[in-house]
């Protein structure tokens, strides 16, 4: 649907989408993993939404930079 409106965002979506998708097929799957890890892939998926709501969607993240290392 975004493709006759907004190709180019359309191919930034696809783009941001497969980095994503590789993000997760390239991590072995483990019961826990550090916040910092979490919240970059939380940020690829962030990046694909914000190419399809655009200025509607509106993330505030805030996050203690020493919790980095801890396990989720």
């Amino acid at each position: 649907a975004l493709i006759p409106r907004d190709p180019r965002g359309a191919d930034r979506m696809v783009t941001r989408l497969s980095a994503l998708l590789r993000a997760v097929l390239e991590h072995p799957p483990e019961h826990e993993h550090a916040l910092r890890a979490e919240l970059a892939l939380l940020g690829q998926y962030v990046d694909v939404m914000r190419v399809r709501f655009g200025p509607r969607l509106v993330v505030e993240e805030r996050v203690d930079p020493a919790l980095g290392d801890a396990l989720v």
